[in-house]
């Protein structure tokens, strides 16, 4: 087989807006120095990360089919690298093993009337939690090709995040009515019915799922999250073990271990929590997977945490770090570990009463996440800046910070409840505390953390 050197050249997009046009473009480009082919392509595109994904032969796989049209169906014959700017499957271009290149490209100012265009675009506010443009975005894909299923899934997932149930129900009944054929609308259906505590018709539109891919492992872990959210751990931790027994290879078994991680987590039970990671940590192990590796190291850091056993959640974290700095893995990769380790450090300084060295940790972090312009890593500094004021009885601080971080992790509103209390208000306290609480996430280790400790301290603040 004729060696091929593969060449990814991203770059941040220059977004200019004149009005409210935005314009992006893509270049590829292929070179012959007489021995070796070298391809290339800029990303113009305003997202500074995505994942590199190494795909495998003889995966069954199913396209995305519109209104009307049957999906494709075939099982890869080659293996394949590709970037990844949504999530698996969802290649934004890539190269396989027997060389053959296929690229996404795109330029919107020439394309004004392309649905797909638009609602990539969509896709970017998304990521960005600029939910409202992300709507008007996926509102303009609809216009101009109603019978386009995939907007009106995360249509529903950003009416969703703007607490708009409604409107999200309507797109999910709508993607639902598009392509009933397909598992996925009635899973997205399904995790909306969660997230506002209607579990057992969520269960049901999960199961619907099932029906039609009895494969498809995130219904599993869908109706494990329903049940573990009614208490009823056993019956969770039993329908994540159905998806760890059909899993068809290691990812899939390390997604369901995760589950029942969670699940395990929900449940108080530490120790099996860690028996699960274990698991995981033995199928990265196998294949010396160093990027699993380290993230089950930063789990298990992240459990030692929340028990309060920060020495060892810190040496977690260290051999995470360092386990990531002697593999192979790409630069950008060892400086945002090297970054993230300052959060961590930062975080357990403060649980130790040092606040002159989890400052210190916290403005570094922040001043190179900013630098890196790592959207993420802007929250998590935002976190762990709001917690320290929190420590430090600054509660206006507190809640400033806490408002610019994650808002999709329902951990900042515990904390935003807890800095509402300790300034007196205790209108907006009980309010956070009640998202926090009633925060329905699916398969979220931060909401299993703090979930029965927001219940707690919700009945507390009901009965004063």
């Amino acid at each position: 087989m004729k060696k091929f050197t593969l060449c990814f050249v991203s770059f941040l997009a220059i977004i200019t807006l004149v009005g409210q046009s935005t314009i992006q473009a893509c270049t590829t480009f292929c070179l012959f120095n007489g021995k070796d082919l070298i391809f290339g392509r800029n990303y113009d595109f305003p997202i500074g990360y995505g994942h590199v994904v190494i795909n495998k032969r003889g995966v069954v796989k199913s396209a995305m089919a519109d209104a009307g049209e049957q999906a494709a169906q075939w099982t890869s014959k080659y293996g394949s690298l590709t970037f990844n700017q949504f999530g698996r499957d969802n290649p934004m271009g890539g190269m396989n093993e027997a060389g053959l290149i296929v690229e996404l490209m795109q330029l919107d100012a020439t394309y004004p009337e392309d649905e797909r265009a638009h609602n990539l675009l969509g896709n970017y506010f998304f990521g960005q939690q600029e939910f409202t443009q992300a709507i008007e975005e996926y509102k303009k894909v609809t216009a101009i090709a109603p019978n386009f299923s995939p907007p009106y899934n995360q249509l529903g997932y950003a009416y969703r995040s703007l607490e708009n149930h409604a409107e999200a129900e309507k797109a999910f009944q709508k993607y639902i009515k598009l392509i009933p054929d397909d598992p996925n609308p009635y899973d997205s259906y399904a995790e909306l019915l969660l997230k506002i505590g209607r579990f057992d018709e969520s269960i049901k539109q999960y199961q619907a799922a099932l029906s039609r891919n009895p494969n498809f492992a995130a219904s599993y872990f869908g109706i494990a999250t329903d049940l573990s959210l009614q208490n009823k751990h056993a019956e969770a931790l039993a329908q994540l073990q159905k998806a760890y027994d059909i899993a068809r290879d290691d990812g899939e078994r390390r997604g369901a271990l995760f589950a029942r991680t969670v699940v395990y987590v929900d449940a108080g039970n530490v120790q099996m929590a860690f028996a699960e990671l274990d698991k995981q940590y033995a199928l990265g192990e196998k294949i010396d997977d160093a990027a699993a590796m380290s993230g089950d190291l930063g789990t298990m850091g992240n459990i030692l945490y929340e028990t309060g056993k920060y020495d060892e959640a810190l040496a977690k974290f260290e051999k995470s770090l360092q386990l990531t700095e002697a593999s192979n893995l790409s630069a950008a990769i060892k400086e945002n570990a090297k970054r993230g380790q300052l959060y961590n450090a930062g975080r357990v300084a403060l649980m130790k009463k040092d606040l002159a060295a989890a400052k210190a940790k916290a403005e570094e972090f922040r001043a190179q996440s900013e630098a890196a312009k790592n959207t993420f890593q802007i929250w998590l500094a935002h976190e762990l800046a709001g917690s320290i004021a929190l420590a430090e009885k600054k509660y206006d601080q507190a809640i400033q910070h806490f408002q610019q971080a994650n808002q999709q992790d329902p951990y900042i509103f515990y904390r935003l409840a807890l800095a509402y209390e300790g300034k007196g208000d205790m209108k907006n306290a009980k309010a956070a505390c009640l998202k926090a609480a009633r925060f329905n996430a699916l398969n979220n280790l931060n909401y299993a953390f703090m979930r029965k400790k927001a219940e707690q301290k919700l009945a507390a603040m009901s009965r004063s």
